[in-house]
């Protein structure tokens, strides 16, 4: 019996000074690697609302920041209405406004003639142009009646209108009713239909870009003249109010304005011709 109770403790007193030996490690690895955190820094003194002062001080803050947004929306609405209204402008007509000759690389952000007439407009005028442009190469003033006058379903600010050059040719093909006085009764009708379904917006009449042409002379010259009979038309159509006529141009080099066909602008020529058109509707405006 006392043999067991001797065994029993000395038992006992290996197991605790073992226990004792791994809790001191675990202690003096703790203490090794511990990395104390950083002082708290709180506030020493306080004060606590009782619930019910709680809920009606959270009821009162929700409702200042509900009427803090209905401020915010009113305020924005009051601000976009003093913005400029942007202007809408329009080209309608045949392959200079559905961008023949320009760069094909340049065709994701629309015909030339339209992206560049808008963008001088905007700089003109110090606001936003919304612009569209409704091309069909080939067309005359019948096609643009038939064919692009329909889709014409919003109001605009500018029209631009490029016609003249194919009613031409169809008169150099035989049609010799396609006469230049006929080419101006077509054209005050499509004036008079574009401003009815625009509400009344600002037709511009820009004559042919023959300044730009790469063709050689007399062929040039000739062309000139021809184009000039019916320019007339529309310069006519101008002078009784009812657009505004954007004349012939000039210009010093025409080497390099020119597409390869030689007849289209390219995009330099797109540019000035641009400028050109641009400077006549606010030399007006």
């Amino acid at each position: 019996m006392y043999r067991s109770l001797l065994w029993t403790a000395d038992r006992t007193t290996k197991a605790f000074v073992g226990v004792t030996a791994v809790a001191f490690g675990q202690a003096a690895h703790h203490a090794n690697t511990y990395v104390p955190l950083p002082e708290l820094h709180a506030t020493d003194a306080g004060r606590v609302l009782p619930q019910k002062l709680r809920e009606r001080r959270e009821k009162a803050s929700a409702a200042l920041r509900a009427h803090a947004e209905r401020f915010r929306r009113t305020a924005t609405e009051l601000l976009d209405n003093l913005k400029p209204r942007p202007k809408r402008v329009l080209f309608v007509g045949d392959s200079l406004v559905s961008g023949v000759g320009g760069s094909s690389t340049e065709a994701v952000r629309g015909p030339p003639l339209a992206r560049r007439v808008s963008r001088l407009l905007a700089d003109a005028y110090g606001v936003e142009v919304e612009w569209r442009a409704l091309g069909e190469t080939g067309s005359d003033v019948s096609v643009i009646r038939r064919n692009l006058l329909p889709q014409i379903d919003e109001d605009y600010d500018v029209v631009v209108i490029m016609v003249g050059l194919n009613d031409f040719k169809q008169l150099a093909r035989g049609e010799f009713w396609r006469t230049p006085w006929a080419f101006g009764r077509d054209l005050e009708e499509l004036v008079d239909e574009v401003k009815a379904k625009t509400n009344n917006a600002r037709v511009v009449l820009p004559a042919y870009p023959v300044g730009v042409a790469g063709i050689a002379e007399p062929l040039k010259s000739y062309v000139g003249v021809v184009a000039s009979a019916w320019d007339a038309q529309k310069r006519s159509i101008a002078e009784q109010g009812r657009a505004t006529y954007v004349d012939v141009f000039q210009t010093d080099d025409d080497a390099g304005y020119t597409a390869s066909d030689r007849v289209h602008p390219n995009e330099r020529g797109y540019e000035l011709w641009a400028s050109h058109i641009v400077s006549a509707i606010a030399a007006e405006a």
